[in-house]
């Protein structure tokens, strides 16, 4: 299958980034157009069952290994000279399996509010999770979801209106993506061993108010990997490009005019 996706820019380097659960890539239409220095163009691909593209993926889980080879397949079409593979949260999971596949292939990831070890449950956790949804109870997942652990205490209490543009990619997103992802992260392998030898500079974002992935998180990851550095985006949550587009996409345009 074929994912869909939309493309900015011109440039001869290619960003692609990744979008988290359980939205798509509208998550990105506040720093989609000032985020790129004047030599790179930008791919935000929909993941199968979130937003534009079908749930045409014939697999049992949908590993993150599975996405990242669909994520090659729009690597494969687009012409680039330098490479960048980055996402959030699952899009980071998807970014970190992306590495571990084709080693090398990227010039450098960017890894936004994510987590480079395995679950420390091996998946159980989320696997009650997809019990409920398949009993009804994806609508009172996703509203708990994004009240106590996708935004940050600013956001709910300055950044209000980002709920419903939240809660509008919800109503895009299938209760089978949901279910086949979740199953997906549950199985994913650790990462930080990996990422701990790569010599490819690695941008690591993290909000200070994410409640879902600490920024301690972040923090190690930037002290383990080689050539790793942090930006920590203030008053914000796990959605963080969302919650301060202006600070997000100032921390991105600085890394890639490094490469």
């Amino acid at each position: 299958m074929e994912l869909k996706y939309e493309m900015i820019g011109e440039g001869e380097n290619l960003l692609i980034l990744i979008h988290p659960f359980p939205v798509n890539k509208n998550y990105f239409d506040k720093i989609k157009n000032s985020i790129l220095p004047s030599s790179w163009k930008l791919c935000l691909p929909d993941l199968p069952g979130f937003g534009s593209t079908p749930n045409d993926m014939d697999k049992e889980i949908w590993k993150m290994e599975d996405l990242a080879k669909l994520i090659d397949g729009l690597v494969r079409k687009i012409d680039h000279d330098k490479l960048v593979i980055g996402g959030v949260s699952m899009g980071g999971y998807i970014s970190m399996a992306y590495a571990k596949i084709y080693p090398g292939k990227a010039q450098a990831y960017i890894l936004s509010n994510t987590n480079d070890e395995a679950d420390a449950d091996k998946g159980a956790g989320r696997q009650e999770v997809v019990k409920n949804i398949l009993r009804g109870d994806k609508d009172l997942f996703l509203k708990n979801l994004l009240h106590d652990k996708l935004v940050g205490e600013t956001t709910l209490v300055k950044r209000t209106s980002l709920l419903d543009e939240i809660n509008t990619m919800f109503e895009e997103t299938t209760s089978f993506a949901i279910i086949q992802t979740m199953r997906g992260m549950g199985e994913r392998s650790d990462s930080r061993l990996f990422f701990s030898k790569i010599q490819e500079p690695v941008l690591v974002i993290g909000g200070n108010e994410d409640n879902l992935i600490a920024i301690e998180v972040a923090k190690t990851m930037t002290m383990i990997y080689p050539k790793a550095e942090l930006a920590i985006i203030n008053h914000t949550g796990h959605y963080s490009a969302m919650e301060d587009p202006e600070a997000y996409s100032k921390s991105v345009i600085g890394f890639l005019n490094k490469l």
